[in-house]
């Protein structure tokens, strides 16, 4: 039954489903463009039904509906209250001839909404557009990360193998060293029992030897503080290159 009480019943169960419909962002999904045959329904339901003027009001609110539709909720439209009325039917008469022959300020309302529509369709793929470039470029990005990120992991292996390598071969050379100093101490001791005129000799052989040594091993010192320096220096950009490939992409990606 079509009456103004049911109109009020239905207009504020829409009202409740377009909050529920917003508070989920669901609105631009074409749900308030399928529940508007429905509101203009109850709004006419709601309307005065008298004058030219009344009639006037329906035509341009009920641009979801058509004239068949509007004539059968006017013809099923039962008061209830007092207050309530009947359509008469001279005013569904000029309800069904205005829709039938759309008048220019309605032609102009539907123009307006189609340009609107198609302002909104240009502006959608518009930003459908530009988001898939910044996929493509979030994508892009990433993906250097990550050959970054096994690049330095290579330099990394290569790094620690060197390492590993100088400092094998520091102990080679100072057992070289070590062996050379006790070859030439023995060397010593012997000409010394044999001969102590010749005592400056063998001393200044020792000396130089020790010299040498020292040297040596504060080459080798700052060769190895060298390539601890670089080692750390080549940790702390490995694990800057892996802080970045894990970081997650912006939102809406």
């Amino acid at each position: 039954m079509c009456s103004w009480s049911k109109a009020m019943q239905i207009r504020h169960n829409v009202s409740q489903l377009e909050k529920w419909l917003r508070d989920k962002d669901l609105m631009v999904s074409g749900a308030k463009e399928t529940l508007e045959p429905l509101i203009q329904a109850t709004q006419l339901l709601l309307q005065n039904k008298k004058t030219d003027e009344d009639a006037e009001a329906i035509c341009k609110m009920c641009l979801a509906l058509n004239t068949p539709q509007i004539v059968k909720l006017l013809y099923g439209y039962t008061p209830v209250h007092d207050f309530e009325e009947r359509a008469s039917p001279s005013f569904i008469l000029r309800i069904e001839r205005s829709t039938s022959t759309p008048s220019p300020h309605l032609n102009r309302m539907l123009q307006e909404q189609s340009q609107q529509m198609t302002d909104k369709m240009a502006h959608a793929v518009q930003e459908t557009q530009q988001l898939e470039t910044d996929l493509k470029e979030e994508r892009s990005r990433c993906q250097n990360l990550l050959r970054e990120h096994l690049r330095m992991e290579d330099k990394y292996d290569d790094l620690k193998e060197a390492m590993a390598s100088s400092v094998r071969d520091t102990q080679s050379i100072l057992r070289d060293i070590f062996m050379n100093i006790f070859i030439h101490y023995v060397k010593y001791v012997e000409l010394e029992e044999g001969s102590r005129a010749a005592e400056d000799v063998p001393q200044g052989i020792a000396m130089s030897l020790i010299l040498k040594l020292q040297k040596r091993l504060t080459e080798l010192e700052q060769e190895k503080q060298s390539l601890r320096n670089e080692l750390e220096n080549k940790e702390d950009q490995f694990q800057r290159a892996r802080a970045r490939v894990r970081t997650p992409p912006p939102p809406g990606l």
